[in-house]
């Protein structure tokens, strides 16, 4: 299962305590129009 739309990392804690391990979401890159977006890894 992957969770969607994570923008905080509340909801990723909470997320990972319920056992889900992938994600994707505003906290880990912005949405990019013709261009591959810059990664970001709160922890």
């Amino acid at each position: 299962m992957i969770a969607e739309g994570i923008e905080s990392t509340g909801e990723l804690d909470a997320l990972r305590d319920m056992g889900v391990e992938l994600f994707q979401g505003y906290l880990f890159a912005k949405a990019g129009f013709e261009t591959l977006p810059e990664l970001r890894f709160p922890y």
